[in-house]
This record gives C-alpha cells, structure tokens and sequence, in this order.
C-alpha cells in the first residue's frame, strides 16, 4: 500500500505544472503604465535595462489623451532588488512639481504584468504596468 502512495505522489509532483520563478532579468525590456490625475488620463511608457551591470528603470514617453506623445528618459527607479517575481526599488515620483524617491514594492505575476506599490506619508498608489510586445 505504501509503494502505491510513494507512486502516487510522485506522478503527481511530475504532472503539476511549475511556475518558473522570476528575476530581475524577466523586468528587463518596455512596459506601460495607463494614469488618471486631476481628471486627465495618460500614458507612460517605462523601460527596465542593465546599466553598469545594475538594474534601472527610466520613463521613455508620455501620451496625453490626445494620443499625443511626448518623448522623454527620466530614471524613475534605482536599487531594484527582485527575485522570484516579487521585490523592492526606489521609485521616484513627481507630485505638484516636487520630486520624492519612496520605497516601491514589485510583484509580478505573470511575465506580462508588473504591479507596483508604494506608500509616502498618506500618499499612495497601486499601479499595473503591462509589458509592451
């Protein structure tokens, strides 16, 4: 009876399907971010890469609701710890004309969608970045 247990279990660590865990480099490459602030909806196109051997993510562009697109390369976030599709950066933002560099947490879970959270006193946000194809 316990070989047939032992078989058991072992066919189905065999067949259950194994999430590849994630890392840093699963962040590397173009993603976007949709935004509504004061009423107006944006877009912000973001881009994780290896620079000096660390991981950065700058703002690449801006598109109004106009569908008007401004170009743009701002790091937005250094310090990127992450591994198995969940970790931690710097993230800078800019709130009524004043820059703040605040703690994001990452969590990715699927290799097309990043959330990113943060909190800064009172202030805080959930966003979801979709990967751009």
């Amino acid at each position: 009876m316990k070989l047939v247990l032992v078989i058991i279990a072992a066919f189905a660590m065999l067949t259950v399907k194994q999430e590849p865990r994630r890392s840093a480099d699963d962040l590397i490459g173009k993603w976007l971010a949709d935004y509504e602030m004061d009423g107006e909806e944006f877009s912000i196109v973001y881009e994780f890469k290896s620079v000096n051997g660390q991981l950065v993510c700058y703002a690449l562009s801006i598109r109004n609701s106009s569908n008007e697109t401004e170009p743009m390369n701002i790091l937005v976030m250094n310090d990127i710890q992450f591994l198995n599709g969940e970790g931690t950066a710097n993230y800078m933002i800019e709130y009524a004309k004043e820059n703040y560099e605040v703690e994001a947490e990452l969590e990715m879970p699927n290799p097309d969608k990043l959330n990113v959270s943060y909190s800064y006193y009172g202030f805080g946000d959930d966003e979801v970045w979709e990967r751009v194809q």
